[in-house]
């Protein structure tokens, strides 16, 4: 009898990747793909960035396993509450192990195989942060920088490759510090884009302090190469960010900024920000303020500081009040969407190629090569590429007419 499986993914991009080699190793071992009530076996595959999301996850452990079902728990949870997951009964996998996990539960391995599913795939390229942001629990739970062979990465595109692949986007939680036998973060870009036809080939997500004069020149010499850079401010001010332990200072990141646009006009910057550090005065909160309308984002994901366990800013002294972080928050969203809203007006007029995603309504989500959703009139099947000219927004988002 086949044993039926069901994959829960939380939290980034990563673990999006992650669950696909899961599915793959499960697939290969003779297992089924199920919804979750007709499965034997739960794979919980997940996030600890933030605390609610690591409440839902042992709250789905706790569920599944009271339901007498099979629990398999990877993501960044397994090596956080290992000992706790094992005490309830779960199979944790730990990084590195997704690909055995069905011979860890009794079953022979096939050979896992990449498979497509729609027009786009992730491929991780380095995991793992020697950063230690004070705030943040990836080095612990992911570990320290690990870079793929690129031979091993140039392989997995062209399988993707072979099977249709339109948008590639190659993943770390800090992807430009890739290093591997004296290849770096540009040099395999260049790889990537020579030994390979992928119309769209995007990255994520880029330390400020690692982006340089010679990736960004290295993106422009390309041109499948996405003119999106996804660069994490956190916070506008100098004191919270050494407090933060981000090795650069709001002008460092703003001369970043314009050196990118000086080599590329057209590109799309978006960002991180975080509010409730601890410590921060409204003074500080100014600073992201000023920061914000200076560079212009034309996207941005605004959140709350949220103590993580083992990080330093969790013991940090004047941690700031729910109510304060709460109100910072609501007055960064405001202020940063009206700043994105006056940004995205650069763009009507434009002429881009689209890939078409999913059709509601009549009309098409799209993705650009340049890291826009854009909304395209007229109902479209998904994975083309359509070219599109950009006659509006509506909202924050981009409207477009085939051309």
């Amino acid at each position: 009898m086949l044993m039926r499986f069901s994959l829960i993914t939380m939290g980034c991009q990563m673990n999006e990747y992650d669950s696909a080699r899961i599915r793959e190793a499960l697939l290969a071992g003779g297992f089924q793909e199920s919804e979750s009530g007709g499965a034997d076996l739960v794979v919980l595959v997940t996030c600890v960035v933030r605390e609610k999301p690591q409440r839902k996850a042992m709250a789905l452990v706790r569920r599944y396993l009271r339901e007498g079902k099979q629990v398999a728990v990877a993501g960044c949870l397994s090596p956080l509450a290992k000992e706790t997951l094992e005490g309830l009964g779960a199979v944790v996998l730990m990084p590195g192990e997704y690909d055995a996990l069905p011979s860890v539960l009794g079953f022979s391995c096939g050979k896992p195989r990449r498979l497509l599913s729609g027009p786009s795939a992730f491929v991780t390229v380095v995991e793992g942060c020697n950063n230690f942001c004070s705030y943040c629990v990836v080095p612990y739970v992911r570990g320290r920088e690990r870079s793929r062979p690129p031979e091993e990465i140039l392989s997995e595109i062209k399988e993707l490759e072979a099977q249709g692949l339109l948008e590639l986007t190659l993943l770390g939680q800090n992807v430009s510090a890739y290093s591997h036998g004296g290849v770096d973060f540009p040099k395999l870009l260049e790889m990537v884009h020579d030994q390979t036809s992928v119309p769209f080939i995007k990255f994520t997500t880029s330390h400020p302090r690692d982006i340089d004069l010679r990736l960004v020149e290295t993106i422009a010499g390309r041109p499948r190469l996405s003119r999106w850079f996804h660069m994490p401010l956190q916070s506008g001010s100098d004191r919270i960010l050494e407090l933060m332990n981000r090795g650069y200072s709001s002008a460092e990141y703003i001369e970043k900024v314009k050196m990118i646009r000086a080599v590329l006009p057209e590109a799309v910057i978006t960002t991180d920000l975080m509010v409730g550090f601890p410590g921060e005065t409204e003074e500080d909160f100014q600073a992201t303020l000023r920061v914000v309308e200076e560079v212009g984002f034309d996207r941005a994901f605004m959140f709350s500081f949220d103590p993580r366990p083992r990080t330093k800013a969790a013991g940090m002294p004047d941690q700031v009040p729910a109510e304060v972080k709460s109100s910072r928050l609501r007055r960064l969203v405001d202020f940063t969407i009206e700043n994105i809203r006056k940004k995205k007006a650069r763009f009507v007029g434009a002429e881009t190629l689209l890939l078409t995603l999913r059709s509601k309504d009549g009309r098409t989500d799209c993705a650009t090569r340049d890291g826009l959703v854009v909304l395209l009139m007229g109902a479209h099947e998904p994975g083309q590429l359509i070219k599109g000219k950009i006659t509006g927004i509506e909202g924050l988002i981009p409207i477009a007419e085939p051309i």
